[in-house]
């Protein structure tokens, strides 16, 4: 007789739970189980529970302090993704919170990067109290918060012998076709350029449009959005960091948070094997491209990677109803290839998630590596790459380093 799937918790109940969460978590309904949802008024969590029990038709409706003790103190409980609104309070603040219940428990944190969480993780000591003040966050809004959330975690956890699963899940590290355009990278040889352009629509029909966290922090949604391609370039870098970028900032559209355009060069560190510079270019006028703006609805988003024996290309499309990304291959020789990869980076995500709470269940507290492309360590880079960036911008194209995590 199989053991029946693990059951998890929900906390928050917005539009990212409705529309990416729930269906997700449909699509591995055979392992795992949502045995909760929680947001803080009732009217919140009880419009998610609606959706939920179309899937999981004994998911229960929690709300208020009440209803976060009752997951808390619920056994049967195993796992917590902590779906809020990012707000001011840094992530690093939260950590000195996360110590005082007496359960194994695994908590997902979904960070503001849409598609992007935290979990932890300990076999004895997990905290799941005042919950509700853990804010929504990138990996950090900064690379000093980052800092700061390492050097709690380090000095919270870093002498327990089986040290908490801490981790930054960007789901475009899981998408299938970043994934195959990275193994395609090492038949094309030495690099000679990278670029990256990224076409972004966002206006008032778009449910993200007024969510008030996006507004009230330094990079607006070009921050929010930039960390999946930021995250996409560095997977195609193997081997390789961002050491310096220089780039160029506007503000165009005033119904959006500064800025809403950032052409950058940034100055990659080949070790031995070479350097070059990688064109970022993201804007809304002609020699910019990532547009952010009330008129444009399309999203045009490719990487391409030319090296001396060929060029891989990734770019954003739609195949027989499907978004995803299609990688192209073209060889110095006059061959070319080209696969489509409809999307499906959150799902795996999940799966990577769940395997490692499995593993890590069996190894009941010992040393345990967890999926590496969720480390902490990989989010807070991709933050300090746009950091970097904007923090140029704001120097008009000043040559800036990029913080080494």
């Amino acid at each position: 007789m199989t053991n029946p799937p693990p059951q998890i918790a929900i906390i928050g109940a917005g539009t990212f739970v409705k529309t990416q969460y729930l269906p997700r978590l449909a699509e591995i309904s055979d392992l795992v189980v949502v045995k909760a949802i929680w947001s803080r008024s009732e009217e919140s969590a009880r419009g998610a529970v609606e959706i939920g029990r179309k899937i999981f038709p004994e998911v229960e409706c929690k709300w208020g302090e009440t209803g976060l003790d009752e997951i808390i103190q619920d056994s049967s409980i195993v796992a917590v993704a902590v779906v809020l609104a990012g707000q001011t309070q840094a992530l690093s603040l939260s950590l000195s919170k996360l110590l005082c219940i007496q359960k194994s428990t695994f908590v997902y944190y979904w960070l503001p990067f849409e598609l992007t969480f935290v979990l932890f993780w300990h076999a004895s000591n997990f905290a799941l109290a005042n919950m509700v003040d853990i804010e929504e966050k990138p990996a950090a809004a900064s690379t000093s918060e980052a800092e700061t959330a390492l050097s709690s975690y380090n000095s919270t956890f870093g002498t327990l012998p089986g040290q908490p699963i801490w981790a930054v899940a960007e789901n475009y590290r899981f998408e299938p076709a970043l994934v195959e355009g990275k193994k395609l990278v090492a038949e094309i040889g030495e690099m000679m350029s990278v670029q990256v352009i990224a076409e972004g629509s966002m206006n008032s029909s778009n449910p993200y449009f007024s969510s008030s966290w996006r507004r009230n922090f330094t990079g607006g949604f070009v921050l929010d959005m930039g960390v999946h391609y930021v995250a996409g370039l560095r997977m195609q870098l193997v081997g390789c960091e961002i050491k310096t970028v220089s780039a160029f900032t506007s503000h165009v559209d005033l119904t959006l948070p500064p800025p809403d355009n950032i052409s950058s060069a940034l100055q990659i560190d080949w070790l031995v094997f070479f350097s070059s510079l990688v064109n970022w270019r993201m804007g809304v006028r002609e020699f910019l491209c990532w547009w952010y703006r009330q008129n444009h609805p399309r999203h045009v988003i490719f990487w391409r990677i030319v090296g001396v024996k060929g060029t891989v290309q990734l770019e954003r499309g739609n195949r027989e109803g499907k978004h995803g990304y299609m990688v192209s291959l073209y060889t110095s020789d006059g061959q070319n290839k080209c696969t489509f990869y409809p999307f499906s980076g959150v799902t795996e995500e999940f799966k990577a998630f769940i395997n490692d709470f499995s593993q890590a269940t069996l190894k009941k507290g010992k040393s345990f590596e967890p999926e590496p492309r969720c480390s902490f360590v990989e989010g807070a880079r991709d933050v300090a790459v746009l950091e970097a960036m904007l923090e140029s911008g704001m120097r008009e194209g000043a040559l800036v380093q990029v913080k080494r995590f």
